[in-house]
């Protein structure tokens, strides 16, 4: 699978880059990059890591019984990570981006 960007804006001034591992990798914000009244996000990144962890789990689940209590699981905190989104006042709907035009948005 190729690497992809994924880009969730937040509020006119700042952008949320996502990897496609689910992993929150950068918060970026055209006023200020430090600080720009950016909220604190560590909920909404221990959330999008424990999704991931949740999902590997599933992955490995060696029963039918497990498959289906481990498949509740990532179903909580994919609702959980919707709340967060909402609460941040974030859209959650990511932009699929390649490397290269990753580089092209930023560098332009």
């Amino acid at each position: 699978m190729a690497h992809t960007h994924h880009f969730t804006a937040r509020r006119p001034n700042a952008t949320v880059l996502v990897c496609n591992c689910g992993r929150i990798q950068n918060v970026v914000s055209e006023e200020n990059p430090a600080i720009a009244g950016i909220p604190d996000t560590s909920h909404l990144v221990a959330i999008h890591e424990r999704l991931h962890r949740e999902r590997e789990r599933l992955r490995n689940a060696k029963t039918p019984r497990e498959y289906e209590l481990r498949a509740v699981w990532v179903q909580q905190a994919e609702k959980e990570l919707e709340a967060e989104y909402m609460f941040l006042g974030m859209d959650s709907t990511p932009i699929d981006m390649t490397d290269n035009e990753l580089m092209e948005a930023l560098s332009g």
